[in-house]
């Protein structure tokens, strides 16, 4: 594989027969170098690879740059009897792709990964032809990946989803010395305890749904060192007292952000808490009801997170954060009690909380309620410093009249069957980027489809015809409001939740 042919499989691009070795246009050269800054600014990273095809100047300039950013996403929850062939190529080319990369002097090029894993087992899918050849093209590109990742030396960013992290996987990350930002998404992590990598920022999450399943204790989890940390997200409720555990008593005293996706054990919550004296931001999105009705039982100390500065969280545990503390932005989270579908009305009493903060509120955005003007004033009175005020409106439900088109895992009654496409393709290295799709090759970027139905919203529904922006809009244009002198920012947001009769 010649130097040009090799560039552009790893680039991912295909280009017509003999465009590598023609020479540039000469009045590309009397463009103004504001131009060439203006495409390389304003054009997604897709859009610079489309032209760099046609203008072999403009590829000179910016080539370090299409290099930087490398996504892979190998999902097959839409893989079905119609689309498969077109998937596996998909694979095929983003493996034969890999090899070239990491092959090439562009593989120093690249700060940023994003490679998202799926599952392919035939097995799973009997009505699929071929399916293995699709399981096996995925497992070479996942061989791929593990095999050339310690290569990518300047990398500074890592997103992992849905990737088994093994002893021989976690040994890489001792090769990526400049890697600052990792971040994994349903990852299966075997090894418990391995290299432990120097972070600014470490993320492990997992799907909303699968949050709460486990209910076997997990080893420590020790992979991230605690002393360059700066932000901290941990929404993976399963994996959190592993990582706590594993940090044991040591300190944290570069940790400015930390969040949280469900808290359950107060004990080593508070615990932690103690040894991240330099924390600012401090988000938990849900909590276990055992733990709100033990809070009176605690006492959080003066000495614990002394510059908190912005809090995320339950109205019911303001009071228990904010006192005493220097809190300039606060978000009330209001979620649903166990039975119920909907949280419970938002009760303003609970600002009362915030009065104890050490310095005035700046920020303050709270859940769903409905607007009144004696609740405006009632804000007013206690915050008149305020410069931002986020007030979510009750949500209503929309039922659909006719659905037009659905999306996710909706579909319309008039779709029509899926043909099993039977043929069997034979895959070659070399023929990987011939005759790709339109699609693939256009400037448009691909994007997803949306995950909310399109449907007929009745005339009566109309957000001009909305009585809490009608009162909102006249409050406000009246002077019947009382808002803060000194507001900024005031912000409405509404929810609409959309059902539909034929959307299964």
């Amino acid at each position: 594989m010649d130097n040009a042919q090799e560039e552009n499989y790893a680039d991912g691009c295909s280009v017509m027969s003999g465009s590598i070795t023609r020479s540039a246009m000469p009045y590309l050269h009397t463009l103004p170098t504001e131009l060439w800054f203006a495409c390389w600014t304003l054009c997604s990273r897709r859009q610079l690879r489309r032209i760099s095809l046609v203008c072999k100047r403009f590829r000179d300039i910016c080539i370090s740059l299409i290099f930087q950013q490398q996504t892979v996403e190998a999902r097959g929850e839409r893989l079905h009897k119609g689309n498969w062939i077109e998937h596996l190529h998909r694979l095929h080319r983003a493996a034969v792709r890999l090899d070239a990369l990491a092959g090439s002097a562009h593989v120093a090029s690249v700060h940023s990964w994003k490679f998202v894993a799926g599952k392919f087992t035939p097995a799973e899918r009997p009505d699929i032809p071929h399916l293995g050849l699709v399981h096996t093209t995925y497992a070479r590109l996942l061989k791929t990946f593990s095999t050339t990742l310690y290569l990518y030396h300047n990398l500074r960013s890592l997103y992992l989803e849905a990737v088994i992290i093994d002893a021989p996987f976690r040994q890489i990350f001792a090769e990526l010395s400049r890697l600052d930002i990792l971040a994994l998404h349903s990852c299966d992590i075997v090894e418990r305890d391995g290299f432990i990598v120097k972070l600014r920022s470490f993320t492990i999450s997992a799907p909303e749904a699968t949050a709460h399943r486990s209910k076997v204790p997990r080893e420590p989890l020790r992979i991230v060192a605690p002393d360059s940390l700066h932000t901290l997200h941990l929404d993976a409720a399963d994996e959190t007292a592993p990582l706590l555990a594993a940090f044991g008593s040591a300190q944290f005293p570069q940790l400015v952000v930390l969040s949280l996706q469900h808290l359950s054990d107060l004990d080593m919550f508070l615990a932690f808490l103690a040894q991240c004296s330099g924390l600012e931001a401090l988000k938990i999105t849900s909590v276990d009801p055992d733990v709100i009705e033990s809070l009176p039982q605690y006492a959080l100390s003066p000495d614990t997170i002394p510059d908190l500065r912005d809090l995320t969280i339950r109205g019911e545990m303001l009071g228990f954060f904010t006192s005493k503390r220097p809190i300039t932005a606060i978000t009330v989270l209001n979620e649903p009690s166990a039975g119920q579908r909907h949280p419970s009305d938002f009760t303003p009493t609970v600002l009362n909380d915030l009065l104890n903060t050490s310095v005035p509120l700046l920020s303050l955005s709270i859940p769903e309620t409905s607007p009144t003007l004696e609740l405006l004033t009632y804000i007013t009175l206690l915050f008149p410093r305020i410069q931002q005020l986020s007030i979510h409106l009750t949500r209503f439900t929309v039922t659909a009249e006719r659905l037009i088109r659905c999306g996710g895992r909706g579909r319309s009654r008039r779709s029509q069957p899926i043909s099993v496409d039977k043929r069997c393709p034979v895959l070659h290295d070399a023929e990987a980027f011939d005759n790709i799709p339109e699609d693939d090759l256009s400037d448009a970027e691909q994007d997803k489809l949306p995950p909310i139905a399109l449907v007929r919203v009745p005339k009566e529904l109309q957000i001009s015809s909305s009585p809490n922006y009608q009162n909102i809009l006249h409050w406000t244009c009246s002077g019947a409001a009382s808002l803060p002198q000194g507001i900024e920012i005031l912000r409405f947001i509404s929810t609409f939740i959309l059902t539909c009769g034929n959307c299964k």
